[in-house]
């Protein structure tokens, strides 16, 4: 199976003030460095879906206002013209903890369930369906939600066969307020201190 990468760079970042994908993780990096080296070791190919970040190159939301579905949209519309990639893992650029083995784990589940679409991650009861890896056809499908006017990635779901995995609470936490940041950043700290 062919993977291609995708990390999300696109969202307004207006309840931290300033642009999340920019912010520092460590010496000499920032949250997109950072989620490139996540998803880099398992791909083939890296996109970035959102804006221009320096020798990155971006796949550009159509409707920039329109969320992660529309960014789903963009995605599978910029790619679909390439049959050479089988499945795309996705991850936010904005969630610093996740593990690289997660997409290991995510895309086996998917060589081995041939009716899966979709394999994401889940933490009590919530899905989190930004940090998964997608089959080309439910990337289809959750673009072709987006063209029937739903906005929700979470009910484009419903529609496609998927499989969930189970994580750790805390490597699921996202910054979205300078608060989550430094909590993240306190929690990084500690872990390289054990």
């Amino acid at each position: 199976m062919i993977i291609d990468g995708v990390v999300l760079a696109g969202g307004q970042s207006s309840r931290m003030g300033r642009d999340k994908a920019l912010l520092p993780w460590g010496e000499d990096t920032t949250l997109l460095d950072n989620a490139v080296a996540i998803l880099e070791p398992m791909v083939r190919k890296l996109h970035l879906s959102g804006r221009h970040y320096g020798d990155y190159s971006p796949i550009l939301d159509v409707d920039p206002e329109q969320g992660p579905l529309g960014a789903f949209y963009s995605i599978y519309r910029t790619l679909q013209a390439d049959p050479s990639w089988d499945a795309l893992a996705v991850l936010p650029c904005d969630m610093p903890l996740v593990q690289s083995g997660w997409f290991l784990e995510m895309a086996k589940i998917l060589e081995s369930q041939l009716h899966v679409d979709a394999v994401f991650t889940a933490r009590e009861g919530r899905f989190f369906p930004l940090t998964a890896v997608y089959r080309r056809r439910g990337l289809e499908m959750m673009a072709r939600s987006y063209t029937q006017g739903n906005r929700k990635v979470l009910r484009a779901l419903q529609d496609i066969n998927n499989e969930v995995i189970l994580k750790n609470e805390e490597q699921l936490e996202n910054v979205n307020r300078p608060q989550d940041y430094q909590r993240l950043l306190e929690m990084r700290e500690l872990s390289s201190d054990a």
